[in-house]
């Protein structure tokens, strides 16, 4: 059974800070997600880190598979000028032994079922080019591709944003 935190709603546990440690910490995980310069964490690096999103985050889901922990999938609101209807940029990542299991599919599609509770309109992704699954999961959650930025990122890949009207 798969179940989920809001960590403005609930409580983050001492656990919690320690798998998020080990998941930011993966090599496999870190080179799918657009980071500059990104250091080896520890517990309260990781402490610091996440309280920051708790603060700066519009939605914030840690997913749990029977207790165990899962990835984690955060969202920010997304306004580059002050026009835009509400949206949000969605970030995410799973340990990877859950990679290719349709967890990604159901903490994404949980994430967009409370950003239309909180009334927001779209929501923006940013794939590495070289992602081709998470570029597959978003097609399959019906995000379109709606820019592509060619080989802009460090590894000399192409930055892909998808997005999804709600």
């Amino acid at each position: 059974m798969i179940s989920y935190k809001n960590l403005h709603e609930d409580i983050l546990s001492d656990k919690d800070i320690e798998e998020l440690c080990h998941l930011r910490n993966d090599k496999d995980v870190q080179k799918f997600l657009n980071i500059r310069n990104f250091t080896k964490q520890n517990y309260s690096d990781t402490k610091s880190w996440i309280e920051n999103k708790i603060k700066t985050k519009n939605l914030i889901l840690c997913s749990y598979f029977e207790e165990e922990f899962l990835g984690y999938c955060f969202g920010e609101e997304f306004d580059p000028g002050g026009s835009l209807k509400k949206g949000y940029e969605i970030s995410f990542a799973l340990k990877r032994k859950f990679w290719n299991k349709g967890y990604a599919f159901k903490l994404i599609s949980k994430f967009i079922y409370l950003s239309k509770l909180q009334n927001c309109k779209f929501i923006i992704a940013r794939v590495i080019g070289d992602n081709i699954s998470c570029q597959k999961l978003l097609r399959k959650l019906l995000f379109e591709k709606v820019a592509v930025f060619d080989s802009v990122t460090k590894w000399n890949s192409d930055l892909i944003f998808y997005q999804l009207n709600l």
